[in-house]
């Protein structure tokens, strides 16, 4: 009397399949250890072989609707596990927690249809950046080249299919600081939305604090087509280029600069030849380059231009369109201490250089002639009358000045001279 008896039955399974046509459920080479009570189903140390992919397994369902049941599934790719309960067909998903290529989530929400299934998902995401990416470059080789290192947090909400990450419906509202951008350049209070739909990728916004200023854009691309095609917006503001150069690989110590740009790229990912596009780019306060190119300028019949043995160049402006694997430009203008420059014409993505120079003297060198007095303003006045434009051509890190038409100091003191005979 009051005596209290429990069965309880263990099955092995060993190289066991299971499947039904009718859900489309396939598992096999199954492995593992089922027991069952008057609470429910257990399942242990199982493993299993699903669209050619392994997995292990250990669950315990409950034996009633109302009972709490847990599921624990992993693989090479990912490790998910919840408590649930189930409503019907679905099954009700409470502290879940997931880790897949370099993402870790803690989620609840709802899985249709456990034979193939089907989430909606809510709940807080880290993401590290690096490894998650890597996971796409697998499948999508048009996202080799880019690269996104760091820890990033947000909110999320996931609409799909387990299995299928690149159709799924996701939103994600992440930060993180900081964060690398191709390797070497790094940025402080990262901010942006991500959304995924029908394998089209949108960052509607994306805001960075890094070198002294701020950068943004938007973007987004298509990874259904075949390449797949973007569309982008980015833009600079008060970057600092001395602190930049200092993370270039070697580091560029003779770089410096306030930047602002802007740029609105299109074309096919990995086809440079189908870019198009147009912005604008400006540098104040800077160090971008030197050069003796234009001492012969500094020598004029009774006047000598100081400062041309050494020109400085510190600023720099420029509008300019994207087009045939160019950029094209029609004012680019360079300001230097001595002399400044306007161009027109190409710069190739293979930094090759298709350019037509026009060179003057700076207006600095104008107010040193004007408080010199004299024949000095009239010498560099008519001087600028004699130089002429000339053809820049060669590759960024090795120019060359072809059918140069820049007048040696001779020819220009000649062409002066008769000058100064016509003044007296």
């Amino acid at each position: 009397k009051g005596a209290h008896v429990e069965s309880q039955h263990k099955l092995i399974i060993q190289n066991a399949t299971v499947r039904n046509d009718a859900k489309k459920i396939n598992l096999t080479q199954l492995y593992g250890e089922a027991s069952l009570d008057k609470k429910g189903v257990r399942l242990q140390n199982t493993r299993f072989v699903w669209a050619g992919k392994n997995y292990g397994l250990s669950a315990f369902f409950p034996a009633t609707a109302e009972g709490v049941g847990h599921i624990h599934i992993k693989s090479t790719e990912m490790d998910a596990m919840t408590d649930y309960r189930t409503e019907g067909e679905n099954f009700i998903l409470k502290n879940g927690k997931a880790f897949f290529a370099g993402a870790e989530a803690a989620f609840t929400g709802t899985c249709q249809d456990i034979s193939k299934p089907f989430l909606q998902i809510t709940g807080q995401v880290r993401v590290d950046a690096d490894k998650l990416l890597n996971y796409f470059k697998k499948s999508q080789a048009g996202m080799k080249d880019i690269f996104i290192a760091g820890i990033l947090n947000g909110p999320f909400v996931l609409n799909g299919f387990w299995d299928k990450p690149l159709d799924w419906d996701l939103k994600v509202d992440a930060n993180g600081a900081p964060v690398y951008f191709q390797k070497n350049y790094r940025v402080e209070k990262f901010q942006t939305q991500v959304r995924m739909k029908n394998r089209v990728l949108n960052i509607p916004f994306f805001r960075a604090a890094g070198y002294d200023g701020s950068l943004g854009s938007e973007f987004h691309i298509n990874l259904a087509s075949d390449p797949p095609v973007f569309e982008s917006q980015f833009y600079a503001q008060n970057i600092n280029l001395e602190k930049i150069a200092a993370d270039l690989d070697p580091p560029k110590k003779n770089l410096k600069g306030i930047l602002m740009g802007k740029l609105a790229l299109a074309g096919q990912w990995q086809r440079p030849d189908t870019f198009q596009g147009s912005g604008s780019l400006s540098i104040a306060k800077g160090l971008l380059w030197q050069t003796n190119q234009f001492k012969a300028m500094g020598h004029l019949p009774l006047v000598k231009v100081e400062g041309l043995e050494l020109v400085t160049f510190e600023e720099m402006s420029a509008t300019f369109r994207v087009q045939n694997k160019k950029i094209h430009t029609e004012d680019l203008a360079m300001f230097g201490d001595a002399v400044d420059l306007s161009l027109r014409g190409a710069i190739g993505f293979d930094q090759s250089l298709d350019l037509i120079m026009n060179i003057q003297y700076s207006n600095a060198v104008f107010e040193g002639a004007s408080i010199t007095g004299g024949l000095a303003p009239i010498m560099v006045q008519q001087a600028t009358n004699f130089i002429s434009e000339y053809k820049l051509s060669g590759t960024l890190k090795k120019p060359t000045f072809e059918k140069m038409i820049l007048p040696s100091g001779r020819s220009v003191g000649k062409k002066l001279t008769d000058v100064l005979r016509t003044i007296i």
